[in-house]
C-alpha cells in the first residue's frame, strides 16, 4: 500500500542525482565552444630582435591591450621569418607584430607612424593609426598563412 509514494520518493531522488552529477561533472563536449587556429609567419624579420605578435578583437583593439599575446626571440627566425599560432574562439579579429628594436618591449611611434617594423595580417597603408574596420578579418574556422609583413 505504502510503494506508490516511495516509488515517486524515488524517482525525483534519481532526478536529484543525474542534475546534481550533472553540475559536478561540468559542462559535455558537445556545450563546450569550439576553438579556431590563426597561424602563419611574421615575415621581414632582421633576427636581431625580438618579435612581438598580438591577437586583437573590437574591444580590445581600442583598449589597447591585446586578447593574446606572444613572443619571439631573435634567434628563432629563420631565413627574416617567424611562425606563430592562436587559438582563440570564433569572431571578428586582427593580428599585428613589431620587431622591438629598442628592447623597450613597446612600438615606438613618432609624429608620422611606426619608428619600428610592423605590420598586420590585413595590410594597411592608410595615413594614421588604421581603425580596427580597415583591418579586421573574420575567423569562423582555422586559417592558416596569415602571414604579416614588417615594414
Amino acid at each position: 500500500m505504502h510503494t506508490k509514494p516511495l516509488r515517486g520518493i524515488r524517482s525525483v531522488a534519481v532526478v536529484i542525482a543525474v542534475v546534481a552529477a550533472s553540475f559536478a561533472l561540468g559542462p559535455t563536449p558537445a556545450a563546450e565552444e569550439k576553438l579556431v587556429t590563426v597561424s602563419g609567419h611574421v615575415i621581414g624579420c632582421s633576427g636581431k630582435h625580438t618579435v612581438y605578435i598580438m591577437l586583437w578583437d573590437k574591444t580590445i583593439f581600442d583598449s589597447r591591450k591585446p586578447v593574446k599575446k606572444m613572443t619571439r626571440q631573435a634567434k628563432e627566425v629563420r631565413s627574416g621569418r617567424v611562425g606563430y599560432s592562436f587559438k582563440t574562439k570564433p569572431g571578428q579579429y586582427t593580428v599585428s607584430a613589431y620587431e622591438d628594436e629598442d628592447g623597450n618591449r613597446t612600438l615606438k611611434v613618432g609624429l608620422f607612424g611606426p619608428k619600428e617594423p610592423q605590420g598586420f595580417y590585413r595590410e594597411y597603408t592608410g595615413w594614421g593609426p588604421p581603425s580596427f574596420k580597415d583591418i579586421k578579418f573574420s575567423l569562423t574556422a582555422d586559417l592558416k598563412n596569415a602571414h604579416i609583413k614588417l615594414k
